[in-house]
């Protein structure tokens, strides 16, 4: 048996047509987790990219601070 779609007002959570028992929501008043858990994964990218622009940037200026 495989999940083709959830009972009105359902949301399941996995992939269309997985095979196994569905891990469904009430589509009220709740995210998608899928997606959800797609932008905190590129958030935390952005994150990670953006400290590191900061520390380099952090250090550039030290080292002219300290050549002065």
């Amino acid at each position: 048996m495989s999940c083709d779609k959830p009972p009105a007002g359902w949301i399941c959570s996995r992939k269309e047509g997985h095979e196994g028992p569905c891990a469904v929501r009430p589509a009220v008043g709740l995210p998608n987790l899928r997606a959800s858990s797609e932008s905190a994964f590129y958030m935390c990218c952005a994150t990670i990219i953006c400290v590191l622009i900061l520390a380099v940037m952090t250090y550039n200026i030290v080292s002219l601070l300290v050549k002065t």
